[in-house]
């Protein structure tokens, strides 16, 4: 089956065992597959991935690697970014 590669965050209150979505600002990174996730202090770093693209005439799926790294300030749930020189 398809998959859906999303941009949205959720977090998991475990007093109360409910979900919540948090309300963010800035530009969130590029839905993404396969990345690596890890919280460090107040941010959630957010590195590499992929997406996949459909190939012209429906002809299968690439998947493009995403460069540089993102971030979740947790404090104030803001965006932030870096890409290394020379990246897209």
């Amino acid at each position: 089956g398809a998959t859906l590669a999303t941009d949205e965050v959720f977090l998991l209150r475990l007093r109360t065992r409910c979900w919540e979505a948090p309300r963010t600002r800035g530009v969130p990174p590029a839905p993404r597959g396969g990345q690596t996730i890890t919280v460090v202090g107040d941010k959630i770093l957010i590195f590499g991935g992929g997406q996949l693209m459909d190939l012209r005439g429906g002809h299968g799926w690439q998947e493009r690697d995403l460069p540089g790294i993102s971030w979740l300030d947790t404090t104030n749930w803001e965006y932030g970014s870096s890409s290394p020189a020379g990246a897209e």
